[in-house]
């Protein structure tokens, strides 16, 4: 995925499981965006995205200027806690890749 530095657009993401089956966030508590720049240890962004369809697992994420500001290659995962307590990250066995592209003031 790729959007430009100060970009605020919300974008849909539907979270799959390794057989590209989708999950089931029904019993869901919240799912939350999590971004962090490729070689760093903490991460810029874990904030809350809105559930969009429980069963197909589409979730919305609506960015602020601060998740956006800083261009650059950022590893992407969605972390899921489910009633009871229960944690699920996104993707489990790959890496998610948004590129944030710097603005050009063109």
């Amino acid at each position: 995925m790729r959007i430009k530095q100060g970009d605020t657009y919300p974008f849909q993401q539907r979270l799959l499981y390794d057989d590209s089956s989708p999950v089931d966030l029904t019993d869901a508590d919240s799912v939350n965006l999590r971004l962090r720049l490729d070689g760093a240890t903490s991460y810029k962004v874990d904030k809350p995205c809105v559930i969009v369809d429980a069963m197909l697992g589409t979730v919305l994420y609506f960015p602020d200027t601060s998740d956006t500001d800083t261009p650059g290659m950022y590893e992407m995962e969605f972390r899921i806690i489910f009633k009871g307590g229960n944690v699920q990250t996104v993707p489990s066995n790959k890496t998610m890749w948004i590129l944030i592209l710097g603005d050009s003031n063109d």
